[in-house]
């Protein structure tokens, strides 16, 4: 065993040349101020190869330094320090093996400049040192000096250049490794505590706090991602905002131009009405016209049959009752043409009946005779017919409105669809789209951040055109594959799970993207004509199309195990077989199939509406049809036919009169002319003031006629313009035109069929919209306008301007969102495994290395017993709540699994422990704000719990946790003593003896310990294998000395200290 024999101190302090020599362990004792600390002080510095942690026992916060020390520092007001100018200073400790007899020492030589700071230069030398090294008469050597001094006496000097250099040369002299050099210190710095914990941290376990830097960065470079994708978040929400708001504002913009078409199309039809009803009325007056102009034209023949027959009754008055007879005979002849007229009514009646059945297709067999009895047996079979064909002409048109109706729908979901393409969003199946939606609400709420769920197309892009076909083709219902990031996935497949029953979802696949990751293609597979936006969706896209080899013909198919040509014939399964054209025909990948959809459901569009008005013309037709049987009323025509006399009467009584009238015509007795003169005078007034009353009324039509005709043609020409206008929005918008006239329809039947009511009606809906309209452009403009201000955008704020925001916001969603949330997630992934690797592995490691360091220090107590006491240290898991269940995952077998598995291999409630400690790590801020916090969490000491067992021979076992809650004295201190001590002869328990020295130092120790425990205390330490320098105030001499092999004073006079050995050897007092 190493023993230290020698002390050597030149300038150290209040020591200007002291020699101490000393034998086995030793006490050094003294006043407070006479330099027991200076000289362990300067042992410490030899012994830990450098150690500047001077003076701790005495003063935790003490000052002193490598300058303070060599100059002699005294802090006396007008004199600082002892020295000035150059210093050198020198120590030197001389070791001696008992077992090969050599001795060796271990020196610096510290030189300090007038305005430098302490230059070391350590050294070692394999002899006893000689006060000729250090001093040529009274004059202290410099290194240099030193060096030659020694060269000159042929001594061979051992001088490191490096710290790591003197490390290993001093450890390897004292047989000892690193482990030492951290003990002295603590020894030497050791106070009893009352803490375990703290014990533990100052003297058995060093803090080790984890480097994180490399945490750090990644965490960093998350956190910027982060920060930048929270940034692009707010863009897009902002611009989604924008976006409704836009679509908002078109879809009124529509709703207006709607109603102005359908007041138009009501305008329309009332002018056209109007002009009916004008003509009518032109026409009724014509009418009118002509039948008193012949009525007037009748009235002027009769008013000259009256005059001439006045005057030729004035002539001959006998004609009275010949007049009389003809009056009977005017009137029989009357009724006879009266009759006659209506079954010319009747005749005309039943052909225009004829006419009108003709016009509407009429299939039933028509007799088109004037005989009156078939006529009437004819009617009541065309009743029947009319009845018939009015009610399938209601069924057919009934199937048009339906089919009308349905084609209207489909109108308007062709409609969405296209104005979702154009604003570049895509249109896949329904089931698809709610699965997303209930995902992306559902997962966000679980994990409280905002979840990406996508189809796959949408991270996809297609590099070379002329393989569209294949790939859509070759994928299929593969291209609406829901995609989730790996640590969503379980989660997702539980809610879809529990809605696919309520919500009728079937068939929607959820891609579990981890077990994919990573895979390749092969050269020359359909997946390398993709460019993919996402690194799980790349091994994804690989798995399904990486071993399809693309060829150039048919024939060269069966060259591969699976192949595709670029028209979509595909070779699998040693079977060829052609994808249907109908599966690729509507394309999904890429922005490209964005405007193929359009341009497709565009053309679909075109075809429907004129398919639709083509409906509508049948209906419209049908319509007619049906009004135009409605309108056949057979009643008037059977009571017409009901109202004929006989015509065989009706002629009979008028011969019978024209008999008479011929019979007294050749009377020549004409007694009865002047009473027939005296009727004719009343006829011919009469007749005179009818006449006068045709002409009055003939004025007045004729005004009549003249003013509705020009009325007429002024409405004629502004109907005209109205019908243009009509006829190009037919041909240039027939959309709006067919909402137009389902609005038109809707409106009148609201107004009871009242044109100019269901106008106004229209018109202050419009009003009502248009100022909507102008306060949610306002509204709009306003988000533009914040937009612009929170991204610094630069766009315009005027409508003019939304397809730069539109453009922005479609890029955002399709790309830019996908690539960041893609980057976002590869940095928390890398900083994860990081946290795994740089953290977790760092932790653990730590954790168990100091359990082994514990298990051995326990093997190291069990060997030795204290009077009857054996004592044990025991870790277990922090009383912390947080850090004891980070410990428990932390020290299971999972911890060794990879980075990538580690995360996996842990429950659910495991994985958001290690979550949360994740967050907690990543939380803390880069300018030190939090740093003390995160030392928590770094340091592995923190995971654990502590304390000391004491057994005694009979078995019982107390805890010093428990102790110490009642007593505070020695005896709680006794354990720490004793492991300080187990600790250092640890160190030396692996490796030779022969070749090691132990050396401990202890100041100011067992100040709360009796003499009993003192005397105890260093019973136990002479048995073990260290040598023990123990500082200590005189009135402990008694109770140390006797247990000591060498007792020195330390004494002070003015600024020089000294020593004086008073035992050397157990109980060799001097």
């Amino acid at each position: 065993m190493k023993i230290l024999k020698k002390i050597k101190l030149i300038n150290w302090h209040i020591f200007s040349n002291e020699t101490i020599e000393l034998s086995g362990n030793t006490l050094i004792t003294g006043e407070n101020g006479s330099g027991k600390s200076t000289i362990l002080d300067a042992m410490q510095y030899i012994l830990t190869a450098g150690s500047t942690k001077f003076n701790m026992a005495a003063n935790e916060s003490s000052t002193r330094t490598l300058v303070s020390y060599v100059r002699g520092k005294l802090g006396v007001e007008g004199k600082e320090f002892i020295r000035s100018g150059d210093v050198v200073s020198h120590i030197a400790l001389e070791f001696y093996n008992e077992e090969s007899d050599v001795i060796q020492v271990l020196g610096v030589v510290l030189e300090v400049g007038a305005q430098s700071m302490a230059k070391p230069h350590f050294y070692k030398v394999d002899q006893p040192f000689e006060d000729a090294w250090f001093l040529e008469d009274r004059k202290v050597r410099n290194y240099a000096e030193f060096k030659q001094t020694l060269k000159g006496l042929q001594i061979e000097l051992d001088t490191p250049t490096t710290a790591t250099q003197r490390r290993t040369l001093f450890m390897n002299t004292m047989g000892l490794d690193l482990k030492y050099r951290e003990l002295i210190p603590r020894a030497l710095a050791f106070r009893p505590v009352n803490d375990i914990q703290d014990f533990i941290y100052r003297y058995l376990l060093n803090e080790q706090n984890i480097d994180i830097d490399a945490l750090r960065d990644s965490i960093r470079e998350y956190r910027r991602l982060e920060k930048q994708l929270e940034h692009e978040q707010r863009y897009f929400q902002k611009l989604e905002i924008i976006d409704a708001k836009y679509t908002q504002l078109k879809k009124q913009e529509y709703e207006v131009s709607v109603n102005e078409s359908a007041i138009q199309l009501l305008r329309l039809n009332l002018y056209k009405n109007t002009i009916e009803v004008n003509e009518k009325q032109i026409y009724g007056d014509q009418q009118r016209l002509k039948q008193l102009a012949k009525s007037k034209e009748q009235a002027n023949e009769r008013l000259g049959i009256y005059q001439e027959a006045l005057a030729d009754m004035r002539k001959n008055p006998t004609l009275e009752r010949l007049e009389k007879l003809k009056l009977a005979l005017a009137h029989a002849k009357k009724e006879y043409e009266s009759n006659e007229a209506i079954l010319k009514h009747v005749e005309t009646e039943y052909h225009r009946l004829i006419k009108t059945l003709k016009s509407v297709d009429f299939k039933e067999t028509i007799h088109d005779g004037n005989d009156v009895q078939a006529i009437q047996n004819q009617l009541a079979s065309i009743k029947k017919a009319v009845d018939q064909k009015l009610k399938t002409t209601y069924l057919q048109k009934i199937k048009y409105e339906e089919e009308i109706e349905a084609t209207h729908r489909t109108r308007l979901e062709l409609e969405h669809d296209i104005e979702r393409l154009k604003r570049q969003q895509q249109v896949y199946p329904e089931n698809v789209k709610k699965l997303i939606v209930v995902l992306k609400e559902r997962l966000s709420e679980f994990y409280h951040e905002s979840v990406e769920v996508r189809p796959l197309f949408e991270y996809l892009e297609i590099k070379d055109e002329s393989w569209r076909n294949a790939i859509e083709g070759y994928l299929n219902t593969q291209r609406f594959n829901i995609i989730v990031e790996p640590r969503y996935f379980d989660m997702a497949v539980k809610i879809y799970d529990q809605i696919k029953h309520d919500m009728n979802i079937y068939g929607v696949r959820v891609v579990d993207v981890l077990k994919t990751h990573g895979k390749k293609a092969l050269e020359g597979s359909l997946a390398q004509h993709l460019t993919v936006m996402d690194e799980y969706v790349l091994g994804y896209m690989n798995y399904l199309l990486g071993s399809v080899i693309c060829v150039d013909s048919v024939s060269n198919l069966k060259e591969h195990p699976i192949s595709i040509t670029q028209e979509a014939m595909v070779y699998k399964g040693y079977a060829v077989f052609a994808i249907r054209p109908e599966i690729y025909k509507r394309p999904y990948i890429g922005q490209a199939a964005i405007q193929i959809q359009l341009t497709q459901r565009q053309e679909e569009h075109k075809a429907l509406m004129q398919t639709l008005i083509e409906k509508r013309q049948h209906k419209d037709a049908l319509e007619v049809v049906e009004n135009t049987l409605e309108s056949i009323n057979i009643l008037n025509l059977e009571v017409s036919i009901s109202g004929l006399k006989d015509r065989k009467t009706l002629f009979e009584t008028y011969k019978l009169n024209e008999d008479a009238v011929n019979q007294i015509q050749s009377n020549p007795n004409l007694t009865l002319q002047l009473q027939k003169a005296q009727e004719l005078e009343v006829n011919i007034k009469t007749l005179q003031q009818e006449i006068s009353r045709s002409d009055q009324a003939i004025g007045g039509l004729n005004r009549n006629i003249a003013a509705t005709t020009e009325k007429n043609e002024d409405v004629k020409a502004t109907y005209e313009i109205l019908y243009d206008a009509y006829e190009r929005t037919k041909d240039d918008n027939p959309s709006l035109l067919f909402d137009a006239e389902a609005t038109m329809k809707s409106s009148l039947d609201a107004s009871s069929h009242n044109h100019q009511r269901a106008m106004d009606t229209l018109q202050t809906q419009n009003k009502a919209l248009s100022a909507n309209f102008v306060d949610q452009k306002l509204s709009l403009q306003q988000d533009m306008s914040e937009y612009n201000h929170m991204s610094n955008s630069g766009y315009g704020v005027g409508l003019e301007c939304i397809d730069q925001y539109l453009t922005r916001y479609y890029k955002l969603r399709d790309v830019d969102l996908i690539a960041s949330r893609n980057s976002c997630r590869q940095a928390r992934e890398k900083s994860e495994q990081q946290f795994h690797d740089s953290f977790i592995h760092q932790l653990s490691q730590n954790i168990k290395q100091a359990r082994r360091n514990i298990d051995l220090l326990n093997r190291q107590l069990r060997k030795h017993t204290f009077r009857d006491e054996q004592y044990r240290f025991d870790i277990s898991a922090s009383k912390s709540p947080h850090f004891a269940q980070y410990y428990k995952i932390i020290t299971s077998d999972k911890e060794a699994f990879p980075s990538n598995l580690f995360m996996q291999m842990l429950s659910q409630q495991e994985s958001e422990v290690m979550k949360e400690l994740f967050r907690r790590i990543t939380a803390f801020d880069d300018d030190g704000k939090n740093e003390q916090e995160l030392r928590r969490y770094t340091d592995y000491r923190n995971y654990m719990s502590y304390d000391i067992i004491t057994t005694k021979e009979n078995g019982d076992i107390t805890r010093l946790s428990t102790v110490i809650k009642e007593k505070s004295g020695g005896e709680t201190q006794t354990p720490f003593y004793v492991t300080i001590a187990a600790s250092f002869e640890q160190l030396i328990s692996k490796i030779s003896m022969v070749d090691s020295g132990c050396v401990v130092l202890f100041d100011e120790a067992f100040n709360n310990m009796d003499s009993q425990r003192i005397r105890a205390m260093l019973e136990f330490y002479n048995n073990l294998n260290i040598q023990i320098v123990i500082a200590v105030p005189p009135d402990r001499i008694a109770s140390i000395s006797e247990h000591v092999d060498t007792v020195l004073a330390v004494g002070r006079s003015g600024n020089s200290g000294f020593t004086q050995r008073i035992q050397y050897g157990k109980n060799d007092t001097q």
